[in-house]
């Protein structure tokens, strides 16, 4: 039986119960699961390792969790860029250097 919290799930939309989450990999707001060693999955919900991301990752899937080191990095680096399209930019170009 899953805990609270535990994965349950790649690459699927949170059911019933879950909430969909994402690693602390560094990523844009549309990298796909396997970039970079970027993956998302569905969490049992509940557990206080996963807190609410703001990284702009996927708006049209809704509320997201990430590990709330990573969420507190992503703020950071946020207020840093200031848009998500900054944000973007240098991901892409710290991730796909030319």
């Amino acid at each position: 039986m899953n805990k609270s919290g535990d994965i349950v799930a790649y690459n699927r939309r949170p059911r019933a119960g879950e909430i969909l989450c994402h690693n602390h990999i560094v990523h844009t707001s549309r990298m796909r699961s396997g970039v970079n060693g970027f993956r998302w999955f569905s969490c049992r919900a509940g557990g206080s390792q996963w807190v609410e991301c703001p990284c702009g990752w996927r708006p049209d899937l809704g509320v997201h969790y990430a590990d709330r080191d990573h969420v507190a990095w992503t703020r950071r680096m946020r207020k840093k860029y200031k848009t998500q399209e900054a944000f973007d930019r240098w991901v892409t170009e710290r991730v796909f250097p030319e």
